[in-house]
């Protein structure tokens, strides 16, 4: 029997890649987003708001009616506010945790069921680099990132007796739709010395240049040809380094090299 994958924000993007790809391997794929690929597609995809919890549950017992079990679950859905802190709107920054954090929290508990009845079932988080070293006027993704993280190791944890894999691959800048769909709430920048606008253009730019979405594709199904999964691992050499670097130097002068990146 082929495998069943559940890939969330399956519209575009890293989703709408793993989606394909599993889809041409013969797995069984269910892809759920807001809405349908603009792109051609042959995979089951349903229709959610991640920030509704009664939608989350509505799709997976309908899931549940359907395919019965599930063997694997991708929780890749999410978006980016880029503003200072200071500008967030505390509305906006709520309603990215619903998507981001509560959102893949919601989805993985409603399929617990499904994944216990998997032979080897296997979750992995689409985090971010940005998880990991904190980005000025892109904290608010980032703490989103950070949450999804430890929420992985600990779904690790808990689950490790059950049989059920945990596991986050981080991206860093990755050629796909993110960049347009990023969000600015912020009114004016005059506080800051046009350092948001800056910001985010360069956060643009490294976007546009960055690796293909076919290196996530890759680093994904690596994990889960694994008989156990790692717990975190980075997408590329260089962001490897990258966080590797950020992890063992003093944080003070890490947090200084960001800052010349992207705060100055």
């Amino acid at each position: 029997m082929s495998k069943s994958i559940l890939i969330t924000g399956a519209s575009s993007g890293i989703g709408y890649a793993l989606a394909r790809y599993y889809s041409k391997q013969g797995a069984r794929v269910i892809g759920l987003s807001r809405h349908e690929p603009k792109e051609p597609y042959d995979w089951d995809h349903r229709r959610a708001d991640l920030a509704d919890d009664a939608q989350i549950y509505a799709v997976a017992q309908a899931i549940e009616a359907e395919y019965g079990q599930l063997d694997v679950l991708i929780n890749n859905a999410g978006y980016g506010i880029a503003d200072a802190l200071e500008y967030t709107d505390p509305a906006a920054m709520r309603n990215m945790f619903e998507v981001n954090v509560f959102g893949a929290f919601i989805l993985t508990k409603a399929c617990l069921g499904m994944l216990r009845r998997s032979e080897n079932p296997k979750v992995i988080h689409i985090g971010s680099v940005a998880g990991e070293i904190p980005i000025p006027f892109q904290a608010v993704y980032a703490m989103c990132k950070a949450a999804l993280h430890t929420m992985s190791d600990a779904w690790r944890l808990e689950l490790k007796p059950l049989g059920i894999d945990m596991s986050v691959v981080l991206p860093g800048d990755t050629q796909t739709g993110f960049t347009d769909h990023r969000q600015s709430t912020a009114k004016e920048d005059k506080q800051y010395g046009d350092r948001v606008t800056r910001s985010i253009a360069k956060m643009a730019r490294d976007e546009q240049r960055g690796m293909p979405v076919k290196a996530v594709v890759r680093t994904v199904n690596r994990q889960l040809k694994r008989r156990r999964m790692k717990a975190r691992v980075t997408v590329g050499l260089s962001y490897k380094v990258l966080v590797l670097l950020f992890n063992i130097l003093p944080r003070r002068f890490s947090l200084w090299l960001v800052y010349r990146l992207y705060g100055s």
